[in-house]
């Protein structure tokens, strides 16, 4: 139930209903990978069959993502078979392009046979504190959630990354030096000090508390901390980073005792609403002694635009226009004789979606086939044979 990690982002204003919500959510709903892809991701029932979960006006959302795994050590051994397969019937070692493409197309037929590893991101929506917070640490998976809340809505909404004015790496230098904010205390499980320089070198306290000398020392020569560990008015422990990233939350004392999931779905409320209380409480708190949010760009604002900018790419090629990405596609598909997602987005560098979209371009074409029950597409027999070129 309690989130183990706090990436923040700031939502004045949330126009949606937990209804409202939960019904944009449902139309894109997780499915697990075809055999011609090697990633998913959608949205799942939070709890039971709710794909919001809310109590008390507080709201938990969870996406669902999927990947295909290949053991570096099957790809290498099928490479490694066909290249010895190629000398054998060529006389001679393939080249590097040559070696290269024999690797994708190794890829590309292992890729059914791969595992598929499935991992939930929860948020926590609060309208009351005007804040969205996602269980995770990583840049990676925030994204992956922010994006598709936002193309899963159609009403616009204002969403920020949480940005503290005074920076965390700045003010956490301080409070080991002099002493931490109210309500905060500078626990010894974890302080981390870097460069203020830069650098990737680091020291790292752990098991023992920094004494306020032994600080002072490490600022004067040019260290700043990275990372430190705090606990919040005796109720939740936790490290906050540099850029303001929670991690490694734990509930502690008398909330420690109540944090247990459960099945009953009293219960479950009690201990939702416990957690959002408590995290409320804390990034109020934090965000007052870092002297509140600054001002950042409108995550929704930049989404649009760059949908607007792929609708006018599409528009374009569907009307006949000169699309040198539909273009480069095609001679890529011709050249390599077989019309892959992955094989496209390797070679153009784009991502899954915008290369799914020039292979449907190519089927309104004629260049390839429309995909058959195994997910696959055939070059068409008029192009057999063709460069591209």
């Amino acid at each position: 139930m309690w989130f183990k990690n706090l990436t923040l982002y700031r939502i004045p204003g949330f126009p949606f209903s937990a209804d409202d919500l939960a019904a944009a959510l449902a139309r894109t709903p997780f499915e697990p990978c075809q055999s011609y892809n090697d990633r998913s991701s959608g949205w799942t029932p939070a709890r039971h069959d709710q794909y919001v979960y809310t109590a008390d006006g507080e709201h938990m959302i969870v996406l669902r993502t999927s990947r295909k795994v290949l053991p570096s050590s099957v790809v290498k051994r099928t490479v490694e078979e066909r290249c010895a397969q190629w000398e054998k019937e060529r006389g001679h070692k393939p080249g590097k392009k040559m070696r290269k493409e024999i690797k994708e197309q190794a890829y590309d037929d292992l890729l059914p046979k791969a595992f598929e590893v499935e991992r939930d991101i929860r948020a926590w929506i609060s309208p009351r504190h005007g804040i969205l917070t996602i269980d995770t640490s990583s840049k990676a998976a925030a994204d992956a959630i922010i994006g598709s809340l936002i193309r899963a809505v159609e009403t616009a909404f204002t969403i920020h990354p949480a940005r503290f004015t005074t920076s965390p790496a700045s003010a956490m230098t301080q409070w080991i030096a002099d002493e931490p904010p109210t309500g905060f205390t500078v626990d010894a499980d974890s302080t981390t000090l870097v460069s203020s320089a830069g650098g990737s070198a680091s020291i790292k306290y752990s098991g023992f508390a920094l004494e306020a000398d032994d600080a002072r020392r490490q600022i004067e020569d040019g260290r700043v901390v990275g990372s430190l560990a705090l606990t919040f008015e005796d109720k939740v422990s936790f490290i906050l980073s540099g850029n303001g990233t929670l991690r490694r939350i734990a509930p502690v004392g008398v909330v420690k005792t109540a944090k247990k999931e459960s099945k009953d779905d009293d219960v479950f409320a009690s201990d939702f609403l416990l957690m959002a209380g408590t995290f409320g409480d804390l990034i109020a708190a934090l965000s007052e002694s870092l002297d509140g949010f600054e001002a950042a760009e409108d995550l929704f604002s930049q989404a649009q635009a760059e949908d607007e900018e792929s609708d006018d790419e599409q528009a374009a090629a569907a009307t006949g226009d000169d699309d040198p990405l539909v273009s480069e596609a095609q001679r890529v598909v011709l050249a390599q004789s077989r019309a892959s997602i992955s094989l496209v987005q390797r070679h153009l560098r784009i991502g899954y979606i915008h290369a799914a979209r020039l292979l449907e371009t190519l089927e309104t074409r004629g260049v390839v086939s429309a995909m058959n029950n195994q997910g696959n597409r055939i070059i068409t027999q008029a192009y057999i044979g063709s460069t591209g070129k």
